[in-house]
């Protein structure tokens, strides 16, 4: 899309013969912003107005300088490795002059320290630590690495010259000064757009859903969180959060399986070859300079296929005299060994209505500790361990003034990877229903698909960003050269 020159005819009579600069350059519904969510699994690129990101991809880096090997072990060319992260939704960029005839766009300095997304996590690289450029608790952990991520989906995936266009981004409903700072200046002077926005990750997804008020639950990899929002603003000093994510929940799948032997090997680590009567003949491979972060990494790829295939919430609370007699889901390993999973199907995610399961979990690694957003009301459960997300939806809108406290309970939406579940809504809702005061009216809502649930974050921002309305509200480049990074805070609260 070509950038915008100047507003359409009558923008300032739109905005009351008040628009700043930045609103007369960016006003209109046609901005050609881009919207950018880096998650914790995957980052999701796209340009603003647009129902979906044009680019997902995976939130991994690996060095650039670390030799790639083939999954039979033997060195691969550029167009090999392209074939194989296509694979993944990560393909190699054409030479943007077969494609637009403009010049093919420069790499951000840091960008080529790094390879991201399919081609750090598809190919095998001997040696080489991957890693995520956000930590656990949802700080940036290396900047470096955060930069090669930006240029990765705005240079290669979306193939746009970002200096052309405003730029949004989500971030954790708390998220320290400094930080934002640095994100400001990451957008100006790395990568010189024109207007710059943060907008927290729990509003925008409420946006996606057409609702400025109301409480979200966001189960993504890191974890889970609770965020009451009111009136298009995240209520801070009552969010809480728990590791009780994702990640947690295919590492404790994970170690339950290798303690009953089951050896999860991911397709790097052998090659199969077809023999004479028809069958695979499996073989390990040397994968012994292969990086502990890799190897775990690809495993845990396998976990979470394996629990959007097999696990399902059941309608009631686990019982595990109940469930030995279920019918068993039957999974298949890529070396082809078929798994049987009876009640550890429904175990798993019941972790998140009853996190004292996951200690069940033979030799399940300890939760991690997330530095708290708010302090829970004292009710007796407080330094017990984590929080069901029932109970922690009722401690972050007790946390709020009373006046706005009916507003939570009837606007409570469910979004994430973690919630996509089959019967996780269902569930939630009956829990809620249970916990909530008698009299009160419940509501939960959550996008229809899998995807909109995902990608809720990014919806909100494209929503947010293509609206005439919110053009006033960019943090202009005139605006960050004349006051500085910390105008962020008021620019984006």
């Amino acid at each position: 899309r070509p950038p915008l020159a100047c507003a359409p005819p009558g923008a300032c009579a739109r905005s009351g013969g008040m628009a700043s600069n930045q609103a007369i350059a960016y006003g209109g519904d046609e901005t050609g912003a881009l919207v950018l969510d880096v998650g914790s699994w995957t980052t999701r690129a796209g340009y603003a107005g647009e129902d979906t990101p044009k680019a997902t991809f995976q939130t991994v880096v690996c060095p650039a300088d670390a030799p790639s090997k083939s999954r039979k072990g033997g060195a691969k060319g550029k167009e090999k490795a392209a074939a194989a992260a296509g694979a993944d939704g990560d393909e190699e960029m054409a030479d943007a002059d077969a494609i637009t005839g403009a010049p093919k766009l420069a790499p951000a300095a840091a960008a080529a320290r790094w390879r991201v997304g399919a081609r750090a996590a598809s190919l095998r690289h001997d040696d080489c630590p991957l890693s995520s450029p956000l930590a656990q608790d949802g700080t940036v952990a290396d900047w470096d690495a955060l930069e090669a991520v930006w240029d990765h989906a705005l240079r290669e995936r979306l193939g746009c010259d970002a200096s052309a266009h405003p730029l949004m981004c989500s971030e954790p409903t708390v998220s320290d000064s400094k930080t934002r700072e640095k994100m400001a200046e990451l957008a100006f002077e790395q990568f010189n757009v024109p207007a710059f926005f943060l907008g927290k990750s729990a509003v925008l997804a409420g946006f996606a859903t057409g609702r400025a008020t109301g409480l979200v639950v966001d189960v993504g990899h890191n974890g889970a969180s609770v965020t009451p929002v009111h009136d298009g603003y995240a209520l801070q000093r009552c969010a809480l959060r728990t590791a009780m994510g994702g990640e947690a929940l295919s590492a404790a799948i994970l170690a339950h399986l290798e303690s009953k032997s089951v050896v999860v090997r991911p397709r790097y680590a052998f090659k199969k070859v077809e023999n004479a009567a028809g069958e695979y003949d499996v073989s390990d491979v040397d994968v012994s300079k292969v990086h502990a972060s890799f190897a775990r990494y690809k495993q845990l790829e396998i976990m979470h296929d394996l629990k959007e295939s097999v696990c399902v919430v059941s309608e009631s609370p686990f019982d595990a005299e109940e469930m030995k007699s279920v019918p068993t889901a039957s999974y298949e390993l890529p070396d082809g060994t078929t798994l049987e999973m009876g009640a550890e199907r429904f175990k798993l995610p019941e972790c998140n209505f009853n996190p004292s399961l996951y200690s069940t979990f033979e030799d399940a690694p300890a939760l991690k500790e997330l530095p708290l957003w708010a302090t829970p009301p004292d009710n007796g459960a407080a330094g017990k361990g984590p929080r069901s997300l029932p109970d922690m939806c009722l401690d972050a809108i007790s946390l709020c003034d009373a006046d706005v406290r009916r507003d939570m309970f009837a606007n409570i939406l469910l979004v994430g990877g973690g919630a996509c579940a089959r019967g996780f809504r269902e569930r939630f809702e009956k829990a809620m229903g249970s916990h909530a005061p008698p009299g009160i009216k419940l509501r939960v809502v959550s996008p229809a698909s899998g995807a909109e649930r995902r990608h809720a974050s990014w919806m909100g921002g494209s929503i947010l960003a293509s609206l005439g309305s919110f053009q006033q509200m960019w943090m202009s480049k005139a605006e960050y050269d004349e006051h500085g990074a910390n105008l962020i805070d008021r620019k984006c609260p």
